[in-house]
This record gives structure tokens, sequence and C-alpha cells, in this order.
């Protein structure tokens, strides 16, 4: 049975939501708390918040447990809510059982190899979590990130033997892995948003143009004013998009 932690809230329609790496389950509440008549699931992934590493870092293998977990907690085909890590994870929990999935929602992240540089940003991390006091910790990120970057790293530092509420050793043992694309050649049929921040590095053109041929139905929306965490920086019009795209069902 799979161990993944969750919190669960309203009723209606399962809504399940997976946050990208370095996060947890929280990273989204602001935006689906608002989303009217579904239950609602917040997961903390892998290696997340209060879920502990899995054997296996593959995204197939990570897919299988978010099945098996589903299952143990009798949800029934939901809309897969993923962003960045947590959106491939969802994109290969679709691509595995579409026939289980009511639709699909993608943030800022294309089927190939992940441009996010774990290695980097593990290392400015471990600096960080040295100076064992928030202040400290909160001037080395703001050395390295803009702010509501650095704020949205801040909120997971917990200080002690663990100072990440994520497995940061293992990430950085893991890089490659987690940064692997999705092998072509599958198609997941049902409704299907991707949505991506107009300012964000990852909406290339050919991230763009590689997702299409796994959805036949892609609506395709863009978040002005954001980058790759555009549901922190600009909620109001994720929550727009989201909510549209729900809607129309």
């Amino acid at each position: 049975m799979s161990t993944w932690t969750f919190t669960q809230t309203g009723e209606g329609p399962a809504l399940v939501i997976l946050h990208g790496i370095f996060g947890d389950r929280n990273n989204w509440k602001t935006v689906a708390q608002k989303i009217p008549g579904h239950t609602l699931y917040y997961v903390d992934l892998p290696g997340h918040g209060e879920t502990p590493s899995p054997k296996s870092w593959a995204l197939a293998d990570l897919a299988r447990d978010g099945w098996a977990w589903m299952e143990a907690n009798r949800i029934d085909h939901p809309i897969l809510l993923g962003h960045s890590w947590g959106g491939k994870i969802a994109w290969e929990m679709a691509l595995q059982r579409p026939d289980s999935v009511r639709a699909l929602i993608i943030g800022d992240i294309g089927p190939l190899t992940t441009p996010i540089e774990i290695l980097r940003i593990g290392t400015i991390l471990n600096q960080a979590a040295a100076q064992n006091e928030r202040d400290g910790v909160k001037a080395v990120l703001l050395q390295h990130f803009p702010p509501n970057l650095a704020g949205f790293f801040l909120k997971s530092w917990k200080g002690g033997e663990r100072a990440w509420v994520f497995d940061l050793p293992a990430f950085i043992q893991h890089a490659e892995t987690l940064r692997q694309g999705l092998p072509p050649g599958r198609i997941y049929p049902g409704p299907t948003l991707q949505i991506w921040g107009k300012n964000s590095e990852y909406p290339t053109p050919e991230a763009l143009e590689a997702s299409r041929p796994f959805f036949p139905q892609l609506t395709t929306a863009f978040v002005e004013g954001a980058g790759h965490w555009f549901h922190a920086e600009n909620p109001q019009r994720t929550l727009e998009i989201v909510t549209d795209f729900i809607h129309k069902l």
C-alpha cells in the first residue's frame, strides 16, 4: 500500500493535486481551496513533507505508486493537477491508465528532460541550511534567487538534522532520474490543459511541440506576469484558467 501523506477537503468529484520538486502539499492551497464543488486531495509526493522517499525515483514507478495510493483511498476517476515534477507524475499516471482519469491539468512542464538544475539548487540549499537560523538562511537564498523564489524555498526550511521538509540528499543523488523525460508513443485522449508561466524558461518551442502528440484534446494557456511558479506569482489568474477549464468538462 502506498503511503503518500495527504490532506482532504471539500465535497464532490475528486481533484488530486501534485506539487513540484522542492515543494509540499500546501503549495497549491491558495488557488485550489477556491475551486468549488470538488473533493480536493493535497498530496505530499515521495521525499517531500511527511511522505517518505520511494524505493525507486523512476517516473513510471512513481506513477504506479500514485495509482496504489488512489486505490487505497478509494479515489475514483479524478481530475489530476500536477505542477512541474508533479506534472510529469500526473502525466505518466494518465498515460498508464487513460480511462481512469477524468481530465488532466499540467503546470509548466513538457515531456522532455526537465531543465531544472537540481544539483546547483541543491548546493545553494545546503549552503543556506548551514546558517542554522532563519535570517541567515533567508540571506543566502536572496543572494541566489529572486525574492518570490527565495520565499518559496524558505517555507520549506525547518532546521535541525534534516533542515528541509524534502529529502535534499536524495534529490542530489537521483538528480538525473528526476529530470528524465516521458517516453513518446502513448496518448491520453481526455480533456487536457497545459498551463505555462509567460515568463518561464520551460515553455520552449521544443517542449510545446513535443507535448502535442500526447494529447488529442490539448488546450494551452499562459499566465501573464509569472514564471515557473505561476500559481504563487499570479494565483488569481491561475484560478481563473483552472476553473474555466473544469467548468467546461
